[in-house]
């Protein structure tokens, strides 16, 4: 079985900033515990004229990639890609959309931002990458779907390497509107990832071996949804551990294992 890596990670949490070099940074007091709240200088050492004016998974998206970024320098722009999973979509910016038209004054700058693929865009501008996207969105999380993405796209020589980003954001005003109030998690946070196939000088090279096996899914992975085995990974990346799991995925029996390579 042909063996990838995670190289670098990064997460934005309600608690605080986690990258894989620099470990864990709580949020300022101002900052009230939110990602959304998230200053450049915390994540981007340059000038970045646009960054007060993104959306919420805009921001979220921009935040952590840049977060990993900052870590890992040793990258071949040219074959990297992006595989992003979008929980809500671009939902809170199409409420926005609808307001200001009912305003009578549609604005450009929202509508620029309706897709759920618009997180890609500054991601792949600022850092010069240059490989294929893949965009998930939808309520199931998607988490394990953009690990599975990004493992296709590199064994099929698509890419060298895939930056995968996890987002879910909306914004504050819109948290307890009809329309998303009772359907989704509305706490933001992201989780990036940087994945390839070969081991680096400058990376954590967690071995990371995915599966996804023909057998239908049990009713014990059912009883648990595939956010909760995603945060298994996402907890024993914060911690440093080790891990394995399987969950449920199309239907099917996934796994997951994780092993930290000294």
């Amino acid at each position: 079985m042909e063996n990838f890596y995670i190289q670098a990670f990064a997460a934005l949490t309600d608690r605080g900033l986690y990258s894989s070099k620099k470990g864990f940074r709580p949020w300022d007091n101002d900052q009230d515990g939110s990602p959304l709240n998230i200053r450049r200088e915390q994540v981007y050492n340059k000038p970045y004229k646009g960054f007060g004016k993104l959306n919420a998974p805009d921001k979220l998206a921009f935040s952590v990639s840049a977060l990993l970024f900052s870590d890992f320098s040793d990258l071949d722009c040219e074959n990297t890609g992006i595989c992003l999973a979008n929980t809500m979509g671009s939902l809170s910016t199409d409420i926005l959309f609808a307001e200001s038209i009912v305003s009578g004054f549609p604005s450009p700058a929202l509508f620029s931002a309706t897709l759920p693929s618009s997180p890609v865009s500054d991601i792949a501008i600022l850092f010069n990458l240059k490989g294929p996207n893949r965009v998930h969105v939808g309520q199931n999380y998607a988490g394990f779907s953009i690990i599975d993405s990004a493992i296709q796209l590199i064994s099929s020589n698509k890419a060298d390497s895939i930056l995968a980003v996890l987002v879910n954001a909306i914004e504050k005003e819109h948290i307890y509107s009809p329309v998303v109030s009772g359907c989704y998690d509305t706490s933001p946070h992201s989780f990036a990832f940087l994945i390839n196939n070969k081991k680096s000088y400058s990376g954590i090279n967690y071995i990371l071996n995915f599966t996804l096996s023909t057998n239908k899914t049990n009713d014990f992975l059912q009883n648990r949804s595939e956010k909760s085995y995603f945060i298994e990974i996402i907890n024993a990346l914060l911690n440093n551990e080790d891990h394995e799991c399987s969950f449920p995925m199309y239907g099917r029996i996934g796994t997951i294992k994780l092993i930290k390579e000294l």
